[in-house]
């Protein structure tokens, strides 16, 4: 095969990756197989290695490796092997976007959003579409949460997060960037009406607070360039008021809502707190202070946690196996103030550049993944780390392209 015989291997095999993730992560991830050994067989490793030797590359990677060195004092190295592979996008796809010179980055990285959003899109019209058929045949209502998710064997939370990020990609070629929109206005409106009712349908609590949030400070930046002060804080007063009327409405949503302040009104136990997250997360940090420099272990967190649950006699977390249920506190539990560390650098270092950059897209997609860890275990599903490696190493080549383009280097 020729050199742009190989490039087009690769470029397709990310773009089905795109598209088909949202849908089904299992059929999504051969192609990563394809593209990992079409870069093996197409050569020039020397100019792949000097294109990896980069700073973020590494930085990114970093968080894989000490889950490998966490396999050398760990006990339950069975457990230990299975986060590793769940965990092997994090090098993989470093390792596949920083060292492949792209033909055009942002025309490329453009259409794998687009495939991204329409994959989005047939997940969410399928899920629809089988809550329908549901509803007309046995009366039964599956139109939210993990009723509608299950169609497509999901977490609703990760469904959620990947509706909020399509969303937020069309908003970021719509209002930010100096490129053409995704599509027309009117077909960007109605995409982003569409994915917007998803998220609330999905029911993710920290998505839906993530994206009211992003939503409302995208409305107030806008509507103080575009007409000061006063009018901004109008209009994003009436703004917010019409998003949290749309939440409301979805009685899911609305009634995840209300025990979620119910919980934090109550005290935090198993019986007066549905929600037990706090109990978890007392819990985890207990356990955290047994091995705070260097964890548990790879494979150890969960029999460890399980331990302090027994201890603390948390019923419901010790029959569903509940992780920490927040990935910072699951890395320190499993690594060690070193793991959070690191976990930490993976997203102040691209927060720091996307600020300089004023790459908004960046911004929001770190921000949206950082709410969404501090209520979820993020990075121990195979869901959370296809869709945080690919779309962190993709948007993070914009920082070094843009450079290189400034300098007047060849990209």
């Amino acid at each position: 095969m020729k050199e742009q015989q190989h490039y087009a291997v690769h470029f397709y095999s990310l773009l089905l990756f795109s598209f088909l993730m949202p849908i089904y992560p299992r059929f999504a991830t051969p192609f990563i197989a394809i593209a990992m050994l079409n870069w093996l067989v197409s050569g020039r490793f020397k100019d792949k290695l000097n294109r990896l030797w980069n700073p973020l590359a590494i930085i990114y990677s970093s968080v894989y490796f000490i889950h490998l060195i966490g396999l050398f004092y760990t006990t339950n190295l069975l457990e230990g092997l299975r986060d590793i592979e769940t965990k092997l996008t994090l090098f993989l796809f470093p390792l596949l976007l920083f060292s492949v010179r792209f033909q055009d980055y942002f025309i490329e990285k453009r259409k794998l959003l687009k495939a991204f959003i329409g994959g989005c899109f047939v997940a969410s019209l399928y899920c629809l579409i089988c809550s329908t058929y549901v509803y007309f045949t046995t009366g039964e209502n599956t139109f939210a949460y993990v009723d509608l998710s299950a169609f497509l064997h999901s977490h609703p939370g990760y469904q959620a997060m990947y509706m909020a990020f399509a969303l937020l990609s069309l908003i970021h070629y719509q209002l930010f960037s100096d490129e053409e929109p995704m599509f027309g206005k009117k077909m960007n409106f109605t995409l982003g009406c569409f994915f917007l009712i998803m998220v609330f349908l999905f029911t993710s609590r920290t998505v839906v607070l993530g994206i009211i949030l992003l939503l409302i400070i995208t409305t107030l930046f806008i509507s103080y360039k575009k007409f000061g002060v006063l009018k901004a804080m109008g209009i994003t007063g009436i703004s917010s008021l019409m998003l949290l009327g749309i939440m409301w409405m979805v009685p899911a949503s609305q009634m995840r809502m209300k025990v979620t302040i119910d919980s934090f009104q109550s005290e935090s136990n198993v019986k007066a707190n549905p929600n037990v997250r706090i109990d978890i997360w007392n819990s985890a940090l207990e356990a955290i202070r047994t091995n705070p420099i260097i964890g548990t272990g790879t494979g150890d967190p969960q029999d460890h946690l399980m331990r302090f649950y027994m201890k603390n006699d948390i019923t419901k977390a010790i029959a569903s196996n509940y992780n920490a249920h927040n990935q910072f506190l699951q890395t320190t539990l499993t690594l060690g103030a070193i793991g959070l560390i690191l976990l930490l650098l993976n997203f102040v270092i691209p927060i720091i550049l996307g600020f300089r950059q004023s790459d908004y897209l960046m911004l929001m997609f770190l921000f949206l993944f950082i709410i969404f860890s501090l209520t979820e275990s993020s990075l121990e599903k195979q869901q959370g780390v296809l869709y945080y490696a690919f779309f962190n190493s993709l948007l993070s080549l914009g920082f070094i392209y843009r450079n290189q383009i400034e300098r007047g280097d060849e990209v």
